[in-house]
Formats: C-alpha cells, sequence, structure tokens
C-alpha cells in the first residue's frame, strides 16, 4: 500500500509508526519543524506538488504540471472536471492521487489528513496546525474531489481511522 499524507486534522490520530510502514509521500513542504513523529512519521519517498519551489534534495519530486497539454496532468484535470466542480482546481491531495495512479499504479493508497476530500459533509476541518475545529474555507470542491477519488479504481482506505475503508474496487 501507497500511503499519502495530506494536512486535515485526521494527521493527529498517532499514526506516525502505520505512515513509515510504506511508502510515503507528502505534499508541498513534506515533514517539516513541529510536526510530531508520533503523529506524522519520518518517512518520505516522494514530494508531490504543483510548483517546484518544493523541490527538496535527494527525495524523488512529483511536479503536478496543469499548465502544459503535452502533460498527462492536463488529462487529470479534464477527468475532474467532468464531476463538475466549483472551482477548477483540485487539492495538493488529490493531484498526489493522480500522479501515483499515473507513476506507481497501486491498487490501494491509503490517505491521512484527507478530511474533506474523504467525507464530503466535512465542513469544519481545519488544516492540521490551526488551533481548534471551526469552520474553515477551503478553495477546492470537496462533492467533486470525494466523487473524484473514489472513481478512479483505487481502494481508498482511511489510515486515521484504524481498518477504515473508505472505497474499494
Amino acid at each position: 500500500m501507497l500511503v499519502i499524507v495530506g494536512h486535515g486534522p485526521s494527521i493527529l490520530s498517532g499514526r506516525g509508526s502505520v505512515i513509515d510502514s510504506r511508502m510515503v509521500v507528502r505534499l508541498k513542504a513534506g515533514l517539516t519543524k513541529g510536526q510530531e513523529p508520533q503523529h506524522f512519521g519520518t518517512r518520505t519517498d516522494y514530494i508531490c506538488a504543483r510548483s517546484p519551489m518544493y523541490r527538496q534534495e535527494g527525495i524523488p519530486f512529483w511536479h503536478f504540471q496543469e499548465d502544459k497539454p503535452e502533460e498527462p496532468e492536463c488529462r487529470w484535470l479534464q477527468y475532474y472536471r467532468q464531476f463538475k466542480p466549483k472551482y477548477w482546481k483540485p487539492s495538493a491531495g488529490l493531484c498526489a492521487v493522480f500522479m501515483a495512479k499515473d507513476l506507481l499504479d497501486p491498487k490501494e493508497i491509503g490517505v491521512i489528513g484527507f478530511d474533506r476530500v474523504l467525507y464530503q459533509d466535512d465542513n469544519i476541518s481545519y488544516k492540521w496546525n490551526h488551533p481548534k475545529p471551526q469552520p474553515f474555507p477551503w478553495f477546492h470542491d470537496q462533492r467533486a474531489e470525494y466523487e473524484c477519488i473514489h472513481s478512479l479504481g483505487i481502494q481508498i482506505i482511511d489510515l486515521a481511522r484504524e481498518h477504515a475503508q473508505v472505497s474499494g474496487l
């Protein structure tokens, strides 16, 4: 199983050892100061982001380049748009799932910190480092992301909820 680590509050679930037991994709800046290993783990096999500014020495970088028609990422944007999102831009987490499907073709992906992608009715989740739950603006379409991630033919497992399976084949 591949693990993709997002930024939602479910990352604070004490599952760092579970994260570290698999191949790990982190978003944007990857591991940063203040992220406790008991929650975040310590392993990073890949980093995925839209901007090359997040590239780090010695870690393979997946650059989701949505602005180049010849890149496969444009195909994913077209695929995403079939779900009629209110906002055209998919989240970094969903982009990492697209990249993983193209580059590694996993049968299952464990995700953590994907609160708003996995649970489309969640409108109070926040980033892991916000002090308390509150309505938090999110400039991605939860419903479209939820439908899209569940349409890919990959088993998606919510690692924050032990043994919880969100979608499957």
